[in-house]
C-alpha cells in the first residue's frame, strides 16, 4: 500500500468519527433550539388551556426526538461504515448517503448563514453555523476519500479483510 492510499483510509477512520459526533452536536443544537424557542410555540397557540399546552408541547418534543432519532442514526452508519472501510474490515453502501447528508448541511449551512448574517449580529448562530460548516468540510473529506480508496481497491483488486474472533480452547 502507497502512502496515498493509507492515508485515505485514515482520514475514513477521523472523518467516521467526526461524522458521528457531527450527529450528537445536530442533535444537541436542535434541543436547544427547541427549548429556547419553547415560548414562541406556545405563544402560535394562544388562548388555549394550559394542559393543552402540555399536550402540545409534549407532542412536539416527541416529533422532535423522532427525527433526531433518525438524524442520528443516519450519522451512526455512515460513520461507522467509513470506519470500518477506513480499517480494512468491511465494506458497506454508504457513500449516496453520505453525499445526500452533505448536500442537506450544505443547504442548512447556507440558512444558517443568512440569518447569522441577517439582523442583529447573534454569538450563537454564528458559532453554530461555524460549526455547520465544519461540518460541510468533513463530510466533503469523507465522501472524496471513500471514493477513493473504493477506486484503488478496485483498480488492485483488493477485498476487504474480514475479521472474525476465533474461539481459543
Amino acid at each position: 500500500m502507497d502512502a496515498k492510499f493509507r492515508k485515505d483510509k485514515d482520514t475514513l477512520v477521523v472523518t467516521g468519527t467526526g461524522v458521528i459526533a457531527f450527529g450528537a452536536w445536530t442533535v444537541l443544537k436542535g434541543a436547544m433550539i427547541l427549548f429556547n424557542s419553547r415560548d414562541t410555540f406556545l405563544q402560535q397557540i394562544e388562548g388555549i388551556t394550559p394542559e393543552e399546552q402540555d399536550f402540545y408541547m409534549t407532542l412536539v418534543w416527541i416529533i422532535f426526538g423522532f427525527f433526531m432519532f433518525i438524524i442520528l442514526a443516519l450519522n451512526l452508519y455512515v460513520g461507522l461504515a467509513a470506519k470500518a472501510e477506513g480499517k480494512g474490515k468491511k465494506k458497506r453502501r454508504y457513500r449516496i448517503l453520505a453525499i445526500l447528508m452533505l448536500f442537506f448541511q450544505v443547504f442548512m449551512s447556507s440558512l444558517g448563514v443568512v440569518d447569522a448574517f441577517s439582523g442583529e449580529l447573534d454569538e450563537e448562530i454564528l458559532v453554530s453555523t461555524l460549526m455547520d460548516i465544519l461540518g460541510i468540510f468533513m463530510l466533503w473529506d469523507l465522501v472524496t476519500a471513500s471514493f477513493r480508496v473504493k477506486r484503488r481497491m478496485k483498480e488492485e483488486g483488493l477485498v476487504f479483510e474480514y475479521t472474525k474472533k476465533k474461539k481459543v480452547g
